[in-house]
């Protein structure tokens, strides 16, 4: 999980450099793990958030079974076909 230091609740939110150093953590993240080993999402609707801040989610591995499905669905996020889930 990654967390920008001053407290944001939207992405909008953010100044240029902070989006720039959130960006750059998210580059490590693709580098370290892999393009296809790892996936990161984050939610701007506010009626499915259990924290009022922005925050950004890193799970590692392919996506794949019904946990994985059903915690996504339960946090909100629609869930594609083509996420191969």
């Amino acid at each position: 999980m990654a967390v920008p230091k001053r407290h944001c609740i939207y992405s909008t939110d953010l100044t240029q450099e902070e989006h720039a150093e959130l960006m750059a953590v998210q580059k490590f993240a693709k580098e370290f793990f892999g393009e296809e080993n790892y996936f990161s999402f984050t939610r701007e609707t506010m009626g499915s958030r259990s924290v009022e801040h922005l925050h950004i989610h890193f799970l590692v591995g392919k996506l794949q079974g019904r946990f994985l499905r059903k915690m996504l669905e339960g946090q909100g996020f629609p869930i594609c076909e083509d996420l191969q889930i």
